[in-house]
């Protein structure tokens, strides 16, 4: 069932066509929860340690998705309290993400002379997400220049590193922060409307960012391509809760998976989210998996109830 949904979701096959990193990190992002998951349940050397370069794969992939890495490798640590030879597993996932950004961090530290966090541009984008006009992942440097004053421009361009220079903007966002606390939080609405949404269906009241290419197309699908877009991503969101909710009996082993859905888009919301394009599309997978379990679950005779209270 998740199978045929992944197949016909209309967000995936357009970001498909458009070779976008979105692809990319989807890929990446399955094979952690694969990886973790399975290793999570049974342990094993050879899983543990391509769960831990997988994990490095996708950071290295997007800077966004480190705090979902970091979060994902303590979950697996903890779970390994409980497996099998489970020191043996954690210190095999540590050396996989370990070495899995050693090439990484030595690119930094050749470019910059200097020892360098893996993103160092959290400041930078957590300060520009309080401003109402951002246009989302599409900053430029004559939109940051904007927005600060002639001498503090300046501060900030005598700072020759880059990682110190963006670390200096954490003073001004909470300046930002603590002058106008409510429209703070306001831009967080916003920032998740748009994650979910895209900017461009708040922006055009209710148009998605996502055009299907109207060549050889039928009519039909023509005209009604801004209803399948909307109504799909509707029907995801709701199955996908609901299927969370059927799934309470595999808690444990998915817990992996609810991880990546509160972690992943949580720096998109309290920055500035991107296009619809980009950054949601990796968990429509998760969802996906869920819709497919409460599709399955509502249908008569599939489910029922243990005595626990568990579904089976």
């Amino acid at each position: 069932m998740a199978g045929l949904l992944a197949a016909i979701h209309p967000f995936w096959i357009v970001n498909t066509a458009e070779l976008s990193d979105g692809v990319l990190a989807t890929f990446l992002l399955a094979l952690v929860l694969v990886l973790g998951c399975r290793a999570g349940q049974v342990g094993g050397a050879f899983a543990s340690l391509l769960f831990g370069l997988s994990l490095a794969a996708l950071a290295m992939v997007r800077a966004a998705f480190l705090p979902f890495v970091l979060v994902g490798l303590l979950w697996f640590l903890w779970r390994c309290r409980s497996l099998k030879m489970g020191w043996f597993c954690a210190f095999l996932a540590i050396l996989g993400f370990g070495n899995g950004l050693v090439p990484w961090s030595v690119r930094n530290f050749q470019l910059f002379a200097e020892t360098v966090p893996i993103a160092d541009s959290a400041f930078l984008h957590l300060w520009a997400g309080n401003f109402p006009d951002v246009p989302h992942g599409q900053m430029d440097d004559a939109f940051l220049r904007d927005k600060l004053a002639p001498d503090r421009l300046q501060s900030l361009l005598d700072e020759p590193n880059q990682a110190k220079r963006y670390a200096m903007l954490a003073q001004d966002w909470v300046e930002q922060i603590k002058a106008d606390p409510g429209e703070h939080l306001s831009q967080r609405l916003r920032s998740a409307l748009a994650f979910f949404f895209g900017e461009k269906w708040l922006r055009d009241t209710g148009r998605s960012d996502l055009q299907a290419p109207t060549s050889h197309l039928p009519s039909w699908l023509v005209q009604n391509r801004q209803a399948i877009f909307l109504g799909s991503l509707l029907a995801m969101l709701f199955l996908g809760g609901l299927g969370w909710r059927f799934s309470f009996g595999w808690r444990k082993e998915s817990r992996l998976a609810t991880l990546a859905v509160i972690w992943i888009p949580l720096p998109y919301l309290l920055s500035h989210a991107e296009a619809l394009s980009g950054p949601r599309l990796p968990l429509d997978g998760i969802l996906l998996c869920y819709s497919g379990f409460a599709l399955a679950s509502l249908w008569p005779g599939t489910r029922r109830v243990s005595g626990q209270g568990d579904w089976d």
